[in-house]
């Protein structure tokens, strides 16, 4: 088969590149190079191609603060780990979220806008052909947009550097977000107009990867959609510093819904010569069997992706130093939102009768014959995953009220029950794995066990189990991950005893997550407890590294996807009073979450969530729909949080939702996540809204200007 042809080939090398960030620039170092190298047609394209750089280097990082940082964790829906590293500042907004702490976006980010300046004033000298010329520029200007809309969205300020650096500049004077953002709706409309769209393989004059018109629209939707809720951010925050003047204008919520219809080819935008279309199912897009990992060796590059930031099944094209390194660059996401399945104790605390802690999978002591916990049978590998734990979903993500809770749909029914997404993202099983490099002794030894308890009773015999027998063997179900809430189940015991009850009678080591350990924030690394043992985001999980500590992954990062889009559209179509289109809009995406027919739900549909063994294969298509009357019957403040919710059940761990939480501006921040990260809540107030401007860049600029610093830092 011919391999497709990638932008990010070029990547290797135009990786050697340096152009100086806003904290290089009282370096002189190599101001004095001469770059007409870069007025060639070689030379131009390589600076368009070292462009996309930024947009790797943010997930190459797991240690320090990356995008996991930025944008996953101190959310609603998502915390911090059990090993979270030096990330919990920013998630639990601790005073370690200082001027000190937050600069690597800043700085890789500003490196990428001065090659993107430079790149705009070599590529008119260049040979290229006039066509591609016009594309090149474009690209450019929807790329220094991308970097400079995420810098004011956590930001609220940035410095709006357009011209190239030649020279040491200490006069740097950051704009408000009112006028950054006003140049990079400026240069992205003409970015629109000058972009084709992606050919039905994804290509941009002969490129896969190469910014299109689509992406060009996704981001302008935003955008436009961003200054529009100005409407909540603006005037009346509990924290007046926190008012906001984006710059809104009268026809911003026109103009999301005109470009959002446009890439979705959808009510007006019909026929508009967009290829983007979604996957047919969910799972086609994160590709992975929780038995046999990947379940192909590409990435998905189908007609749902828009722009992503773009990785290879190689080293030499991943890296930024050492081009063998398995451990340098490469996407790490998969090392951050994965449980550690490694590190299950097989003991419930507190489980038995007496409040002594209950062992679940047991062999006998050869010294003292007692009972003490066996091997579950679970190690590290390519499948399992090497679980950094730098994120985990909050209780509000798997609670029957929560993100997937009935609220959400006309039915009245959970999530759970119907909505495929959660699942088909998830890893919900795992299976009893080989010990690479051990003896055959390694193999599961957890055997069953009677247990009588406040609870409950079990016998292993009223299942035709013999006490003492091995529970599962090498290649059997060693751990399932549910949604139960066992007060449903028994509503005498502790909690404890209720959890210690539930697994004594599987055969596997269960994690009911409603009803497992809560820890507090000085109890995060307990073994079993929620910020360890949850199921695992299958979204980047990625078995096809060569080793099991290999941290340089290979899956993409999706930036714009399709499905996120259309739920804009229907936000914006909802906000302007067009309810049945807002409905039609959401529906296209809901189709795609449901379950079809014939299709074979979990067994955990049955098992653990309510439903019937008869509906196993039932679609459930007309229960995920939504109408206009549906949405019409909501309050403003409930269109807000049923929209920014179904973002999360489609979008949930793709590094998006920080920056679409404070959309709603400040005190909208503050309230979802004191009422939905209970290890957040405590510290987050209306100033972290805004993320501290980096020391480097304070202490780099001349003359001084400490009020350049955001309130409260």
């Amino acid at each position: 088969m011919k391999k497709m042809k990638n932008i990010g080939f070029v990547l290797a090398g135009a990786a050697l590149l340096s152009f100086a960030s806003c904290a290089d620039f009282l370096d002189e170092k190599g101001y004095r190079a001469d770059y007409k190298y870069y007025d060639t047609a070689a030379g131009a394209e390589s600076l368009v191609a070292a462009s996309y750089n930024g947009l790797r280097s943010f997930a190459t990082s797991g240690n320090v603060t990356g995008i996991v940082t930025w944008e996953q964790i101190g959310t609603d829906i998502y915390t911090g780990g059990a090993e979270g590293g030096s990330l919990p500042s920013f998630g639990y907004y601790q005073a370690q979220m200082n001027p000190s702490s937050g600069d690597i976006p800043w700085n890789g980010f500003y490196e990428a806008i001065a090659t993107i300046n430079q790149g705009l004033v070599s590529i008119p000298k260049s040979p290229i052909a006039d066509d591609i010329k016009k594309v090149r520029v474009a690209e450019l200007k929807f790329l220094r947009s991308y970097y400079f809309f995420f810098l004011v969205q956590h930001f609220g300020k940035a410095v709006l550097m357009l011209e190239p650096v030649t020279e040491p500049k200490l006069d740097l004077v950051l704009s408000t977000q009112k006028d950054v953002l006003a140049k990079a709706i400026g240069d992205t409309t003409e970015a629109w107009n000058d972009l084709p769209w992606a050919n039905a393989a994804g290509q941009v004059t002969g490129d896969y990867g190469r910014a299109s018109k689509g992406a060009a629209g996704f981001l302008l939707a935003h955008m436009h959609m961003y200054r529009y809720s100005q409407r909540w951010a603006g005037q009346g925050q509990s924290n007046s510093a926190m008012n906001e003047d984006r710059g809104a204008q009268s026809d911003d919520l026109a103009k999301t819904i005109f470009y959002a219809e446009q890439v979705c080819n959808f009510g007006a935008g019909a026929g508009s010569g967009s290829n983007h279309s979604l996957a047919a199912d969910y799972a086609d897009l994160w590709r992975w069997n929780p038995k046999t990992g990947n379940t192909s060796l590409d990435n998905y590059r189908g007609s749902e992706l828009i722009f992503a930031a773009m990785y290879y099944n190689s080293p030499f094209f991943n890296n930024v130093n050492d081009l063998t390194s398995v451990h340098d660059g490469g996407n790490w996401m998969h090392l951050q939102g994965t449980m550690w399945s490694e590190g299950v104790t097989t003991i419930t605390v507190g489980g038995n009768a007496d409040g002594s802690n209950n062992i679940w999978g047991w062999v006998e002591d050869t010294t003292t014959g007692q009972p003490v916990a066996g091997s579950h049978g679970v190690y590290r590998d390519i499948i399992t995953g090497r679980a950094w734990r730098r994120f985990a979903p909050s209780p509000y993500f798997y609670s029957d009220e929560g993100l997937f809770g009935r609220q959400a749909y006309t039915n009245g029914k959970p999530g759970k029950l119907q909505d495929a997404r959660l699942y088909k993202g998830l890893n919900w099983v795992y299976y009893a794995n080989d010990n690479i490099g051990t003896a055959a002794q390694e193999q599961p030894t957890v055997r069953w066990r009677a247990l009588s308890n406040g609870a409950g009773s079990f016998n292993p015999a009223s299942i035709g189990k013999q006490e003492g027998a091995l529970r599962y063997q090498r290649g059997d179900t060693a751990i399932v991950v549910s949604l139960e809430n066992l007060n449903t189940r028994f509503p005498n015991g502790t909690p404890a005893e209720k959890l210690a009850l539930a697994r004594a009678e599987r055969s596997y080591w269960y994690l009911p997550m409603q009803s497992i350990p809560v820890p507090t924030a000085q109890q995060v690394n307990e073994r079993d407890a929620i910020t360890n043992m949850f199921p695992s985001l299958a979204k980047h999980l990625d078995s096809r590294r060569p080793t099991s500590d290999a941290q340089a992954g290979f899956r993409d990062l999706m930036l714009y996807r399709l499905a996120e889009l259309y739920i804009v559209l229907g936000e914006a179509y909802a906000l302007n009073g067009q309810f049945s289109e807002a409905a039609a809009a959401i529906n296209v995406v809901r189709d795609r979450a449901a379950w079809k027919e014939g299709e074979s739900k979990y067994n955990h549909f049955f098992m653990f969530d309510g439903g019937s063994r008869a509906d196993l294969t039932k679609s459930t298509q007309e229960d995920m729909r939504i109408s206009a009357d549906f949405l019409s019957s909501m309050s403003e403040a409930e269109l807000l949080d049923f929209f920014l919710d179904e973002q999360g059940r489609e979008c949930y761990g793709e590094a998006n939702r920080w920056s679409r939480l404070v959309r709603n501006g400040a005190d909208f921040f503050v309230n979802r996540v004191r009422s939905h990260n209970y290890l957040a809540s405590g510290n987050v107030q209306p100033h972290h809204r805004f993320r501290p401007i980096p020391q480097s860049h304070l202490d780099a600029i001349d003359p001084k200007r400490p009020e350049d610093q955001n309130p409260g830092y």
